[in-house]
């Protein structure tokens, strides 16, 4: 990992109380936490608008599998990109509905091209491109802390841990 650079940021004290908020809903350990993850979402948001380089992306569907020939095009469209999609998860939400998570990898143009045509397919009920990175192109990101084996902000985190156990009618936290 680079060097750490300590640095002071002033803010209106309403403005703190609810970053601190936000950075706790978030589970951040502490503000310079929540302000590095806040930096590299900025990074990533503008590395897409520059659109150049590696990246990856998910595309989330939700639509209705009775839709006539939805499947098919979906899938059609996919194997136009074998280069690019690295993976899908199908998952059945009903008996009429049902989520696609396609993870793709490659260039940021042709991630927007492909996510923004399986979202636009006919049938599809809603859908978002997700944009994210490889992590190679983070400065300080998680890339380099997890090539060094640190732990990770959710294992350092961690004050309580549980396992859950689910059947038809019961949701509990065994210990």
């Amino acid at each position: 990992m680079s060097e750490i650079i300590r640095f002071g940021v002033s803010m209106e004290a309403g403005l703190l109380d609810k970053f601190d908020a936000l950075a706790q809903r978030k589970g951040a350990a502490n503000r310079s936490e929540a302000i590095r993850e806040l930096v590299r979402e900025a990074l990533v948001d503008q590395q897409w608008q520059e659109e150049k380089g590696e990246a990856m992306a998910a595309v989330i569907l939700v639509y209705d599998h009775h839709a006539r020939d939805l499947n098919r095009r979906l899938n059609k469209i996919q194997h136009e990109y074998t280069n690019t999609v690295v993976s899908s998860m199908h998952v059945h939400v009903d008996e009429h509905t049902c989520m696609e998570i396609v993870v793709l990898r490659g260039a940021r143009k042709l991630l927007s091209e492909l996510g923004y045509r399986l979202i636009g397919t006919k049938g599809v009920l809603h859908g978002r491109l997700v944009p994210s990175t490889t992590g190679a192109d983070v400065e300080g990101g998680r890339a380099s802390a997890a090539s060094k084996n640190e732990p990770s902000r959710a294992n350092r985190k961690k004050k309580h841990q549980h396992r859950h156990q689910h059947n038809a009618s019961t949701h509990r936290h065994l210990e």
